[in-house]
């Protein structure tokens, strides 16, 4: 037996959670479209980064391009997602 977690389910979650809330492209993608945010935001979990840093992430990985305040919002809530199903 593996001592390893099961990261699948998480994977699935912040998947879904990425193209779904976030989604920054704004249009209909593909599942995996930002599947390669996910080992960043994983990282900072991991390093005990915080909110501030998940939602920095986000904002500087936006590459929707906006920079309107309600972006940030949106990003900030994400970010509070992914920690909630990171944990």
């Amino acid at each position: 037996m593996s001592d390893k977690p099961d990261w699948k389910p998480k994977w699935t979650a912040s998947r879904n959670i990425l193209v779904t809330e976030w989604n920054p492209i704004g249009i209909d993608v593909p599942q995996d479209e930002y599947d390669s945010y996910i080992p960043g935001i994983y990282r900072l979990l991991r390093e005990h980064a915080g909110l501030a840093a998940i939602t920095s992430y986000l904002n500087d990985n936006d590459i929707g391009g906006s920079t309107e305040p309600r972006r940030s919002e949106t990003n900030q809530r994400v970010a509070k997602l992914l920690m909630t199903v990171m944990e």
